[in-house]
Formats: C-alpha cells, structure tokens, sequence
C-alpha cells in the first residue's frame, strides 16, 4: 500500500487536503487542512476495510504528519508495518 496528503483547490478556491491509502482504494478522506485528524480518520477507515488477521505493509514518503508519534503508535496498535527508507 501507499499513502500521501494531497492538496487540492475547490472550486470555491479554497484549499482542501486529500488523504488517501493506494493498493485499491481501501481508504479516502477529504478535509480543509491536513492535520491529525485527516490522518488518523484515513487510517482507521483503512483498518475498517482490511480483512481480518491482515498485516499489511504502508509506504508513504514520509512527510511530518508521518512521522508523528501519534501516527506511528496508531499503526503499531493495527499491526501496520511502516516501510522505512533512508533519503
């Protein structure tokens, strides 16, 4: 899987952020600011989806809102196994 925070402008010409996990769309959420709500929300949808006893493996690229503590605990708790690069 793969995830990223996109942002977006509306039609209205405000700013809107995407948050999405990609191996088929397993989760999508829409929010006015990517913060840890937009987050978190993603990922317990994507827990939500997955069939029981999966323990997948999510690659993002490692932007600040994945690397907070609070992210990576919440993927600890679900047995989501973070890919770690070195760039």
């Amino acid at each position: 899987m793969h995830t990223d925070v996109t942002q977006v402008r509306l039609a209205n010409h405000q700013w809107a952020y995407i948050s999405v996990m990609i191996q088929e769309i397993l989760a999508f959420q829409l929010s006015f600011s990517p913060n840890k709500e937009l987050i978190i929300r993603t990922l317990e949808e994507l827990i939500d989806n997955l069939p029981d006893g999966v323990q997948p493996i999510i690659h993002s690229d490692q932007g600040w809102h994945y690397q907070l503590a609070y992210y990576t605990q919440k993927l600890a708790n679900y047995k989501v196994c973070p890919v770690r690069e070195n760039v």
